[in-house]
């Protein structure tokens, strides 16, 4: 019976590997990348190869294995022992601007065995001590990981990760098969394919630093550009936020660097501009949050500063100045109906906010304002999704029912159009749309959805950006964690009130 196995093994630990792989009979052969460049990786000109080689003479010929390096030291590991030998050290052209000393993996290939197959548990992981870079009044100050206030070093680490996989197992098996579950119960199997593929996406982008105590969360906008802890990307993944872990919430601050992983600032003022959505956007998971957390505290500790947004809302919802949303990539525009509607919500989200607070003149003026502002302006868009997750009631069932008899007539084979100015679509805001309507046209938008997830025959991985009539993508939007947002529907149909 053939076994081939791949692993990667974070190089501070090569003591540890004969521990780990003790006992399995099949020769190996490792080889360690210890480079990286400055620039975006590129395919190596060169690629080494090797050929393991049988030692005991039966049985076919040992697999090829080709991986792609810059610079590769190949080391044998004497199986049950404790010998570790150094033969050789290959180094391969680049043509790389720049190359340093960066992060190394161990890539453990494992060859046929003839004998009875046992079974291995091989860890993945990169361990980092020092992940961010963030400006403080003091300077820039590197951010610990979170796994360091836990553990002593890195091997007591890695020892914890190895032998914690029963329970790791056990643990995302249940969460799994609830999500599953709960997204079938939902609206069907296409929509579970959606929901499983963007849980992935939300936590794939997430590193966290400090300490038990003071933990903080960093979030990267993925693929498109570095920028870090954008809202408009928290935003439409807080529903993943909300279904999993709500205290996640508690650490969002808005773009706090261009160049992921360096939460260094803008030191020019040239951070991007989206006033009304992000003072929307904090409101509203701020209001989230409380529906789960039920922590008033926090709504008092931070009154001072959520008012001060309310009070920009008031003064540029009804008719929004030309600024960009949260859909930048099709540039600023005045008087959007979308930022129109979300502000509106959210003036009614803040008066909710301000009772809970003990500020009932807010409370009472600002429920007046918003009501006011309802019967001027509506619209077909994502951002109605608010008002159904935490149900205040702002935007009348008619509004809904409009919507749900319009969707279908611009539904197109992949998705309807973000707005009428190019053929795109988002599929988080197709879901956070979905969940706003009636239970036909839900069905019809999120089948569209996974049919386009399905269908594509693009490289890169789900894509949240992309052409309602062929499919293609628009942008490189791959990796991100906006699709958290897939998981809408799951949170409107908690119940949750405010």
């Amino acid at each position: 019976m053939f076994k081939f196995t791949l692993i990667l093994v974070s190089n501070v630990f090569p003591a540890t590997l004969t521990t780990l792989l003790n006992g399995n009979t099949a020769p190996l052969v490792i080889m360690l990348s210890t480079t990286k460049s400055s620039a975006k990786p590129k395919r190596p000109e060169q690629k080494f190869q090797t050929r393991l080689n049988s030692e005991t003479g039966t049985g076919p010929p040992l697999r090829k294995m080709v991986i792609p390096t810059r610079m590769v030291k190949t080391q044998s590991f004497a199986l049950g022992s404790s010998t570790v030998g150094l033969l050789k050290t290959h180094r391969t052209p680049t043509t790389a601007p720049s190359v340093m000393p960066g992060p190394c993996f161990l890539m453990v290939l494992i060859s046929a065995a003839w004998a009875l197959v046992q079974s291995r548990v091989f860890s993945i992981g990169l361990c980092q001590d020092e992940p961010i870079q963030y400006i403080a009044s003091s300077g820039i100050v590197p951010q610990t990981s979170l796994y360091l206030d836990y553990f002593d070093t890195q091997l007591d680490a890695l020892s914890f990760f190895q032998t914690d996989f029963a329970t790791a197992h056990e643990l995302l098996t249940a969460l799994n098969a609830q999500l599953q579950e709960d997204s079938v119960n939902a609206n069907g199997q296409n929509y579970a394919v959606l929901t499983t593929l963007g849980l992935r996406h939300a936590f794939g982008g997430i590193q966290w630093t400090g300490t038990e105590d003071a933990p903080l969360v960093w979030l990267k906008e993925m693929s498109f550009d570095d920028n870090m802890n954008t809202v408009d990307v928290i935003f439409p993944a807080h529903p993943a936020c909300i279904y999993t872990n709500a205290t996640i919430l508690n650490y969002s601050m808005h773009d706090i660097g261009s160049h992921y992983p360096n939460a260094t600032g803008y030191r020019a003022g040239n951070d991007e501009a989206m006033p009304l959505e992000e003072c929307g956007n904090m409101i509203i998971m701020t209001s989230m949050y409380y529906t789960v957390s039920k922590d008033t505290a926090y709504l008092k500790q931070h009154y001072r500063l959520l008012s001060q947004w309310a009070e920009y809302l008031v003064t540029d919802s009804l008719i929004p100045a030309n600024q960009a949303s949260t859909d930048d990539f099709e540039r600023p525009l005045s008087n959007q109906a979308n930022l129109a509607i979300k502000g509106i919500v959210w003036i009614q989200a803040m008066s909710v906010i301000a009772n809970l607070a003990g500020n009932t003149v807010d409370a009472t003026n600002y429920s007046s304002i918003a009501s006011n502002y309802v019967t001027d302006t509506w619209s077909l868009l994502y951002n109605a999704y608010a008002d159904k997750a935490l149900n205040p009631g702002i935007i009348p069932q008619s509004i809904y029912n409009q919507q749900s008899k319009f969707y279908p007539s611009v539904l197109e084979t992949f998705s309807i159009p973000v707005d009428t100015r190019h053929q795109w679509s988002k599929s988080d805001w197709q879901v956070w749309t979905a969940a706003t309507a009636s239970d036909s046209t839900r069905q019809d938008m999120i089948d569209a959805v996974a049919t386009w997830a399905a269908a594509t025959s693009e490289w890169l991985s789900f894509s949240d950006l992309y052409e309602t009539q062929t499919g293609a993508y628009v942008y490189q939007f791959a990796d991100r964690p906006v699709q958290g947002g897939l998981l809408a529907v799951l949170v409107a149909d908690m119940g949750l009130t405010v």
